[in-house]
């Protein structure tokens, strides 16, 4: 399934390519992300390459020597044959970024899909909100064998759901601050307010900020019915970080006195919102946090993974080694119930599958997405939400992905791929008053 829709993706990119040329403003990102994708295949090859002298081999591989009859060359990697189709979960969601780069290259495209893919995400939410308190014990069309007591929305596990509806909580709150800023709100705060409810209410009516107000309550509701602990806390801790950027670079309109109390006003304002939602809506998950701790079997085998990251470091045992590697460092105090085929920590499994090469890609990734936020957040004046909403999204899957595996999720990732893209290119283009220069 995977590699059909890689090879779907791929055609697609070709087509794009052909069809649109490199985009001008956001031609370094794709450059990065092509980069990123080449660098880890030439390191999968040299994990599954039989190097001269077995030089950095497994010692798995002379350990289990005579126990079959067939006998791979002995290779870095213990999973050779499952690297590359592994890879192809890491290069589709590249792909399709890169396809989003390409084609959406304005201001007005880019803005255009967030817009859809904002209500895409609430049609999402309400059907999987319906699903879960009408059949309770459905999974799409299949049965619900996992998290029957909470919902996982078209995911398997509640975890990966919390992430993604998580972002689409963002997002939606992204969209209604936006177009409560547009339409009035900094003029009531710098003392140029609607003189009449007339006005109020046309200004209401044009920015459309009901609707988009009533319309993060979808996602909301589902990231809450998740009862994901570390989802549900660090979407509100993204939505607080959004909240800070945007008040803390707000800039008064022309002509208006913007006095330091009104700036007081807003940033208090923000928080006070944050936290009134946080307490209602978060006080269930944050009772069982209370209750439960750290007695978590995620927490108990930690240190048998770090044991193992230390014992592949630093070429790694593979790119799809870690179900493999970890049954031998398991605990068995930890409990033996089901197979670990992914750790719940993105950084663990990432290091313990491809070594040194891991923090090198993601500080790449990370650094390049937020220097690139911090062009959209110091430069783009209309389109400042977009480089807060890039910052917040980071904060929430970055962290999120320590506690869970949202990302090693193919679905997650290519939905995350798809809200970056227009992101990027609202952030990288230039701003008005340039290009009138």
């Amino acid at each position: 399934m995977v590699a059909l829709a890689m090879i779907s993706a791929s055609g697609l990119l070709i087509v794009v390519i052909c069809l649109t040329g490199m985009p001008e403003n956001t031609r370094a990102a794709v450059i990065v992300s092509v980069g990123v994708a080449v660098f880890l295949f030439f390191w999968i090859i040299l994990q599954t390459t039989h190097l001269p002298g077995e030089i950095f081999a497994n010692p798995a591989w002379t350990a289990t020597e005579g126990v079959s009859p067939l006998r791979h060359p002995p290779v870095i990697s213990v999973t050779p044959g499952d690297d590359y189709i592994a890879y192809l979960k890491f290069a589709l969601p590249i792909a399709l970024l890169i396809t989003g780069l390409f084609l959406f290259r304005t201001d007005h495209d880019a803005e255009k899909i967030l817009g859809y893919y904002s209500w895409a995400i609430v049609v999402i939410a309400m059907l999987s909100l319906a699903q879960f308190f009408l059949f309770p014990n459905t999974l799409v069309l299949s049965e619900k064998r996992f998290y029957a007591d909470s919902l996982t929305g078209f995911f398997v596990n509640r975890n990966t759901a919390a992430t993604f509806f998580g972002l689409g909580t963002l997002l939606l709150f992204a969209q209604a601050w936006k177009q409560f800023d547009r339409a009035w709100w900094r003029y009531v705060l710098f003392a140029n307010p609607p003189q009449t409810w007339s006005d109020l209410r046309v200004s209401f009516r044009q920015s459309r900020f009901v609707v988009s107000a009533l319309a993060v309550l979808a996602p909301l509701l589902a990231l809450v019915a998740t009862k994901s602990r570390a989802g549900v806390s660090f979407s509100f801790l993204a939505i607080l970080v959004f909240v800070l950027i945007m008040v803390l670079t707000a800039r008064a309109p022309s002509g208006a006195s913007g006095t330091r109390w009104r700036l007081t006003f807003r940033i208090f304002a923000g928080i006070a919102v944050i936290a009134v939602a946080f307490s209602v809506l978060g006080a269930r998950v944050i009772t069982k946090l209370e209750v439960r701790g750290l007695d978590d079997p995620r927490f108990c085998v930690l240190p048998g993974m770090i044991r193992a990251v230390r014992d592949q470091f630093p070429l790694g045992g593979g790119f799809a080694s870690f179900q493999e590697i970890f049954s031998a460092y398991r605990d068995p105090s930890c409990g033996l119930s089901g197979v670990w085929d992914k750790a719940h920590n993105l950084y663990v499994e990432g290091m313990l599958a491809i070594g040194i090469a891991f923090p090198i890609i993601l500080l790449i990734c990370v650094g390049y997405l937020s220097w690139a936020f911090t062009l959209g957040v110091r430069n783009r004046k209309r389109y400042r939400f977009a480089g807060a909403l890039g910052y917040a999204s980071l904060v929430l899957v970055t962290l999120h992905s320590g506690f869970d595996f949202s990302l090693q999720i193919p679905g997650f990732a290519i939905a995350y791929a798809a809200f970056l893209a227009p992101l990027v290119t609202l952030c990288l283009r230039p701003s008005q008053s340039a290009v009138v220069k």
